[in-house]
């Protein structure tokens, strides 16, 4: 009868034992995981901002491509009126 109880309690002490630890590695656990999702918000962040500087990039893009092609023609133009002018005169 005493062994019995000798083993019950040890055997408690090992559940005890086996529940702390369990507690301490669900605590590291959940600030791994506290971790990932700031690092994941800031990527997230940082993806948004490149995105936008990326969109921005691309209006001026077409922006400046708008302006060459205008100036280009007036360019052309203007070469037309003088090879006008010249075959009047």
């Amino acid at each position: 009868m005493l062994a019995e109880r000798t083993a019950l309690i040890q055997l408690l002490a090992e559940r005890n034992k086996i529940i702390e630890v369990s507690g301490a590695a669900l605590q590291r656990l959940r600030g791994d995981v506290k971790k990932l999702q700031l690092q994941n918000w800031n990527l997230a962040q940082s993806n948004s901002h490149m995105l936008a500087e990326l969109n921005l990039g691309r209006e001026r893009i077409k922006t400046l491509q708008h302006e060459i092609f205008w100036r280009a023609a007036l360019l052309k133009g203007k070469t037309m009126d003088v090879q006008v002018c010249h075959a009047l005169t």
